[in-house]
């Protein structure tokens, strides 16, 4: 469940009555949580090859003004975990994957949301922006790490394999591109 909790560690009992709001199996398998300027709440996770991102007003209710009763629902080419979430000042809202697409390949994703929860198409490739080079060994999946910033630039850092095991970081500019002038 999602709960809220007040200065003074106690449940909000403004946040949806008594600070707790229930996940079901239809909510989704959240594992990142951000706020907007607005002080609602977006969380995102992926279930194999879905990737699943809801918005709570602050009261704790969910976010009628944001995709289809508060939550959207978007289908991967391969299985997924999350690996950012993060809320621009634009209140454009970027998620970042890492996908499996064998047992020897990661490809990493940045997609980035319009605030109603919509595809933001002007960014990258259709709204997404792409990293498919990170060869991993199937005895061990590296945990990849991704930093948005302010800017809207997007950083991640992973153990890649080519014929030994080494650190392949890659940024993005805040259009969705490869940043040339890193690394």
């Amino acid at each position: 469940g999602l709960f809220r909790f007040t200065s003074n560690g106690r449940l909000d009992p403004t946040f949806n009555g008594d600070g707790f709001y229930p996940f079901t199996s239809a909510t989704g398998p959240f594992t990142h949580i951000a706020t907007d300027a607005s002080q609602r709440l977006l969380l995102a996770g992926t279930e194999a090859q879905h990737l699943q991102i809801a918005r709570w007003l602050p009261g704790g209710d969910p976010d009628p003004t944001f995709g289809t009763d508060g939550s959207i629902s978007l289908s991967l080419p391969y299985p997924a975990r999350a690996l950012a979430i993060h809320v621009l000042p634009t209140s454009k809202i970027i998620v970042v994957l890492a996908l499996t697409r064998d047992s020897t390949h990661l490809e990493f994703q940045v997609l980035q949301f319009n605030a109603d929860g919509t595809v933001d198409t002007t960014y990258g490739e259709e709204g997404r922006a792409y990293y498919t080079d990170c060869p991993t060994d199937a005895s061990y999946v590296p945990q990849p790490y991704a930093v948005v910033e302010e800017q809207g630039r997007v950083t991640l850092a992973s153990l890649c394999y080519r014929n030994h095991w080494s650190i392949t970081a890659v940024r993005w500019t805040s259009t969705g591109h490869l940043d040339q002038t890193f690394g």
